[in-house]
């Protein structure tokens, strides 16, 4: 994983494409950076209550949503760049819609 946004090799893939280097900077300095390894690791479930939101620097995040009658939907597959979870900065939480899988 790259020390700083400014250096991925993903930079003009997502969010950040086009922004100058100065800004880059100053985002990837905001993030707390930790790595999930291995495929099928739960970032979080479907129904938890998430208070902060996920940068995905590299590899793929599967959203999957339970239906009904208990079948499992992908909902969407994110790339690096992508931004996981949405919790609301007016609200103490937001319970999720969807699980996210490393």
């Amino acid at each position: 994983m790259p020390a700083s946004c400014v250096t991925c090799p993903h930079r003009e893939t997502g969010c950040l494409q086009q922004q100058p280097d100065e800004t880059v900077a100053k985002f990837s300095n905001l993030l707390t950076r930790y790595p999930i390894s291995g495929k099928g690791k739960t970032i979080f479930n479907q129904g938890e209550l998430t208070t902060g939101q996920y940068f995905l620097c590299q590899g793929l995040v599967k959203l999957t949503r339970v239906m009904e009658h208990g079948e499992e939907a992908i909902v969407d597959m994110l790339v690096p760049c992508s931004i996981i979870g949405g919790a609301n900065v007016l609200n103490e939480g937001h319970v999720k819609a969807t699980s996210a899988v490393a």
